[in-house]
This record gives C-alpha cells, sequence and structure tokens, in this order.
C-alpha cells in the first residue's frame, strides 16, 4: 500500500520494483494491480521509500 499523504514522488519505488510501481497523474506512487510482485523487490522498495510512504499488508487485508 502506498500512502497518497506521505508520498514526495522521488520514484525510488519504480526503481527498485518497476514491474509493481507507477506514477499516477498526480505524480504519486500507486501499485499496480494483476502484475506478479517480487516479494524481495517490493521489501527494497519499502526500505528505500526515503518517506516511509510504502508499507506491507497482509493478504488478507
Amino acid at each position: 500500500m502506498v500512502d497518497r499523504t506521505l508520498c514526495s514522488s522521488v520514484a525510488m519505488c519504480l526503481q527498485m520494483a518497476p514491474e509493481s510501481f507507477v506514477l499516477d497523474a498526480e505524480g504519486i506512487s500507486t501499485v499496480v494491480p494483476d502484475v506478479h510482485h517480487d516479494p524481495e523487490a517490493i521489501a527494497e522498495a519499502v526500505d528505500a521509500c526515503p518517506m516511509g510512504a510504502i508499507s506491507l499488508l497482509a493478504e488478507d487485508e
């Protein structure tokens, strides 16, 4: 999940997991739906986000 109030469009997530994130029309990162998300790349994106805007959710959330 990307917290839109924290994302500042640095786009580190796109560098770490380009198949999983895109910038929307407002320049805010969003998760790409219905693709294979590499767990290791996602974890790197979470760690790389300077604003702490990306959170991992359990599958049932």
